[in-house]
């Protein structure tokens, strides 16, 4: 049975349900899952994992709320990864780990660090939620295969990102915002990497546009 190591949740984004949307799929794909909800990453074991899969934005919750200090707006810019621990996620995926990195799993890491490095891009803000059309590109068609385009509620991240160094598939579109990438992915080293951005709230997860893209991507990760 090959392996997975989940690292989920955060203050906005509920695990139960990331469990439900990212987890579950890969268990009926055989998958034996180690998830993490806390800080209890094995750091010194993630060569063993077929797959890594992060669904968490940089800051550290876990600490933050402990120390009753749960107020980003006060300065707490605790990570719960060192730049060194994110260097041995960039090295999983250049050894041939599969990393899928889902919604704010690109969100508030170190600068030019490895989280940066292995996405390929840099987060900058999102917007408030707002409605928006998300569609295929025709770029991979195989990884939007089912996928027709569809209106949802979502915060729309703003991304640097440079479209030659990687694969946008899926984009997004509004009004308010015009197009900003919300799904790309890429070889790296002899591993490969998947960003998927929908999915902050479980009614944009259980979307079945949202599920077919993750059934797609988990499919193109263990290719």
């Amino acid at each position: 049975m090959k392996k997975l190591l989940a690292v989920l949740g955060d203050a906005f984004h509920c695990p139960a349900h990331l469990v439900t949307a990212l987890v579950r799929p890969l268990q009926m794909r055989g998958y034996n899952p180690t998830v993490v909800f806390d800080n209890a990453v094995p750091w010194g074991d993630l060569s063993s994992f077929d797959m890594v899969l992060i669904s968490r934005y940089a800051f550290d919750d876990v600490r933050i709320a402990r120390e009753f200090q749960f107020n980003l707006q006060k300065g707490n810019k605790h990570k719960w990864l060192s730049e060194d621990e994110e260097t041995l996620i960039e090295t999983y995926a250049q050894n041939g780990g599969r990393l899928f990195l889902h919604h704010d799993a690109v969100a508030f890491y170190s600068e030019g660090g490895g989280i940066q490095r292995v996405s390929k891009s840099r987060f900058h803000n999102h917007p408030k939620r707002i409605n928006v059309e998300i569609r295929p590109t025709g770029v991979l068609p195989e990884l939007t295969d089912g996928v027709e385009p569809y209106c949802v509620q979502e915060e729309e991240y703003v991304m640097d990102l440079d479209e030659s160094q990687t694969s946008v598939f899926l984009e997004s579109y509004s009004a308010t915002n015009g197009r900003q990438v919300q799904g790309w992915c890429h070889g790296y080293g002899s591993g490969r990497v998947m960003v998927l951005v929908p999915g902050h709230e479980q009614a944009i997860l259980m979307h079945p546009m949202t599920a077919k893209l993750i059934d797609n991507a988990i499919t193109w990760l263990i290719a």
